[in-house]
């Protein structure tokens, strides 16, 4: 079968940019989550699973693509800012719970230096501190709808 090289073209042209947005949604499908039936629990450092006190919030965000592993075995997170991303680790890895605005602080210890690692951060004890000590952020409702699912 003979392609008119023209015709292709014109083809092309006419939905260059339906086929820039599919090509751009099947790399994000590729390096986001690259294995959503792996457990991303399992993926963590053993003394992160360790500590890890809400596995399903943990779950739901991988699954929400609000964190996913990076190719050099970090984690990337698409988290607004490193408060945001300060206040669910607080949320996941030490119980910190919310009562109005304000957080208080859970029972168990914050892990800052194996997260920093993890995620490629610095300073998250300073924010955490912040954290603390101010209202948490403005976008605090989306982060708690993943502990909301849990029981």
């Amino acid at each position: 079968m003979i392609i008119d090289e023209k015709l292709m073209l014109d083809v092309l042209a006419k939905h260059s940019s339906e086929i820039a947005q599919w090509m751009n949604e099947e790399i994000v499908h590729a390096t986001n989550n690259v294995c959503p039936e792996v457990d991303p629990v399992e993926g963590l450092p053993l003394g992160l699973q360790q500590k890890l006190r809400n596995k399903r919030a943990f779950r739901n965000a991988y699954a929400g693509n609000w964190i996913y592993f990076a190719y050099d075995g970090r984690i990337a997170s698409n988290f607004k800012s490193q408060r945001e991303l300060t206040y669910f680790c607080g949320r996941c890895f030490c119980c910190d719970t919310v009562v109005g605005r304000l957080l208080l602080r859970g029972k168990y210890c914050f892990p800052t230096r194996e997260l920093e690692m993890l995620f490629g951060v610095n300073n998250m004890r300073d924010s955490r501190k912040k954290l603390l000590k101010s209202k948490i952020p403005k976008h605090y409702k989306v982060i708690d709808a993943l502990f909301d699912t849990c029981l």
